[in-house]
């Protein structure tokens, strides 16, 4: 679907999960995402969100009761998306950027490397499938699909229009939409230490669960 020139993502704002990040309940997004995602397993935007926040959990320790069962619970996630959901640009895109960015999280009998090359594979796929969708391309591009002065030069290039597709798909406020409207718009030396990022959006909330 495009609106005015932009591909509009399917609707994955979720306004109860989006409060709860604001407020900062991390035990109680884990719980809401993914019991809202078991109970409607095909729903798009249930999948999208619970697998993000299970990721993102997954890359920094933090302190909660549940570690090993989030783990597990990312690991069945992504077993259902490749068997059920990967024909979806929303699914391949999420599922994608997690196993080209941490592949260490999703590592079974399939090694470092190979999903690794599995989620660039996902991410060039998405992209060649909507080749109209700027952050799409932009998605995979960051995953080593451009040489670094290519991709410098085409984000550059291409800034109205990312930030027009953050207004129209990202305009709201939450972990999920906050983490990839800041991907999107930090420079390329930024993108390649993303794993900082989350220190800075987590910090509060690891601080908090630990003296609750």
């Amino acid at each position: 679907m495009y609106l005015t020139g932009v591909r509009v993502m399917i609707n994955l704002e979720w306004e109860e999960l989006d409060r709860l990040e604001v407020d900062e309940k991390l035990e109680q997004i884990l719980k809401l995402s993914y019991d809202a995602w078991i109970s409607d397993p095909k729903n798009i935007r249930f999948f999208v969100r619970a697998f993000f926040l299970k990721w993102y959990l997954q890359i920094d320790n933090f302190d909660i009761e549940s570690y090993e069962e989030q783990d597990e619970k990312l690991r069945y996630m992504y077993s259902y998306g490749e068997q059920e959901l990967l024909d979806i640009p929303e699914v391949k895109w999420i599922m994608g950027y997690c196993l080209s960015l941490n592949p260490e999280c999703f590592m079974g009998e399939e090694g470092y490397d190979d999903v690794q090359l599995k989620g660039d594979k996902y991410l060039r796929e998405a992209s060649l499938a909507n080749p109209e969708d700027v952050f799409l391309k932009d998605s995979y591009y960051a995953s080593g699909g451009k040489s670094v002065e290519e991709f410098v030069k085409w984000e550059s290039e291409n800034r109205e229009q990312l930030t027009n597709y953050l207004q129209a798909n990202f305009n709201y406020d939450s972990l999920f939409s906050d983490y990839f409207k800041e991907m999107v718009t930090m420079d390329f030396g930024e993108k390649m230490r993303k794993k900082g990022i989350l220190e800075k959006l987590f910090s509060k909330l690891k601080k908090k669960d630990r003296h609750e």
